[in-house]
């Protein structure tokens, strides 16, 4: 490696040109390093969709990141950056917080490549850290590693015509000067194979550059796959939770009609203790079940694998709404599954009104901390694609590329890659759900 590529909006790297001649640096420094924080700023918002946000937009960035990277000195560089109206902190601290910062508007711009020279200090923390990850991912499942493998040396995509399609976006005011920056690295880190490939600790997804490239880009992705999708993914992996309850009932007089499909028994408890607390699973294992709790499950059960739940419930609603389309379902859904116990309370009666059962569980789900059912359910999905389809697909000699809860495959294997993406549905959630294949 002679050099590695840092990003930064042309009129930045213009002004950092003209203040070098005018006001340089009055401190021991490396240029480079200028390059690197304003790369900082897009590069976190490609690769990390959790990157955190104050209130006015400004991400926020920690000074551990920067001091893993940079010398202890590295506010000089924020400093100068600042005096010169080239980035903007909004210098509000707050106990446990980190600062927030964004490109002056004065200097929102395009991105250019700039070449950093392997011999700089930055450099040498970039590839020093870069290697400390790959030592970590050693450690991971063989399906895994056979995964990144496959997906460090075949992902390619069309520069050329992506970045066209970005461009014109742009002309046509589809898309901000931002947005433009954020889809033209991420473009541009493919091209360099500058490739991520983490195992996420907070949830167990796959985050990689594909996850978090933006889907009208994917069609220029180098190669024939085939991108297949689980329709209603997220209401659809709720009936674990349901599963989990019925499989706890004492049939002590007569079963309950229709009957509960098999318990996973302790792997299904192995999973949710990840992210519920003891008095969560307790809660489950004893609900009441009765004739009407289980007429409940098996309705929620039947919108969510042999429809689209989210066209199924806006045709049911209708007499609440003049129009509503599907995306706007869908949002209202999943505030309904994710947001604080308080907000959207229209929302929520409209839910409860039909699934009032289902509610009430996840009302008491959400009671101490509101993103509990999120990480839960991202938490049962990984277990679905990354440990148990993605893992039959590599036995069966087809290595996938995930998109949470969705796969890419070489189209010659689409046929075989749904008939076992459906088999571990059937046995791991008692159902196969509807699966929306396109072409890349």
């Amino acid at each position: 490696m002679k050099f590695v590529q840092r990003h930064v909006p042309e009129l930045a790297f213009q002004k950092i040109e003209k203040c070098y001649k005018e006001q340089p640096p009055l401190f021991k420094h490396e240029k480079e390093v200028f390059y690197f924080i304003l790369d900082l700023f897009f590069r976190l918002k490609v690769y990390n969709k959790n990157a955190k946000y104050t209130d006015d937009g400004m991400i926020t960035i920690s000074s551990k990141y920067f001091k893993a990277y940079l010398s202890k000195n590295y506010s000089l560089y924020l400093r100068w950056l600042i005096k010169n109206e080239i980035i903007v902190c909004d210098k509000i601290k707050k106990t446990g917080k980190s600062y927030g910062y964004e490109i002056h508007p004065s200097v929102e711009s395009k991105l250019i490549s700039i070449n950093i020279s392997k011999d700089s200090k930055v450099t040498n923390k970039i590839i020093e850290n870069y290697n400390k990850r790959q030592k970590y991912h050693k450690k991971l499942e063989d399906h895994i590693l056979i995964m990144k493998k496959f997906f460090k040396k075949n992902i390619k995509i069309n520069t050329k015509d992506a970045i066209e399609w970005i461009e014109n976006n742009l002309k046509e005011n589809k898309i901000n000067v931002n947005q433009y920056c954020i889809l033209f690295l991420s473009i541009k880190m493919i091209d360099n194979q500058e490739f991520y490939f983490n195992v996420n600790k907070v949830n167990g997804r796959l985050d990689t550059n594909i996850t978090n490239l933006k889907s009208d880009l994917r069609k220029f992705l180098i190669g024939e796959y085939c991108h297949i999708d689980t329709k209603n993914s997220q209401p659809l992996i709720i009936n674990f939770i349901l599963n989990y309850i019925i499989s706890h009932y004492n049939y002590k007089e007569t079963p309950p009609t229709p009957l509960p499909p098999p318990s996973l028994g302790t792997e299904y408890e192995k999973i949710l203790s990840k992210e519920l607390s003891f008095s969560d699973l307790s809660m489950l294992k004893k609900s009441p079940l009765s004739a009407e709790m289980i007429a409940e499950f098996d309705d929620y059960k039947n919108a969510t694998f042999k429809n689209d739940f989210y066209d199924y419930l806006r045709k049911d609603f209708s007499l609440n709404f003049n129009t509503i389309s599907r995306q706007d379902m869908k949002e209202l859904i999943l505030r309904v599954f994710f947001s604080r116990n308080i907000s959207y309370k229209k929302e929520k009666a409209l839910f409860r009104s039909k699934y009032p059962i289902i509610y009430d569980i996840i009302f008491k789900l959400k009671r101490e901390r509101h993103n509990k059912l999120a990480l839960c359910l991202q938490r049962i999905e990984s277990e679905i694609f990354i440990n148990r389809i993605c893992k039959k697909l590599v036995q069966e000699g087809i290595v996938p590329v995930t998109i949470h809860d969705s796969v890419i495959v070489l189209s010659s294997d689409k046929q075989k890659a749904i008939d076992i993406i459906s088999s571990v549905y059937n046995e791991f959630l008692g159902g196969v759900p509807q699966l929306e294949v396109s072409f890349l």
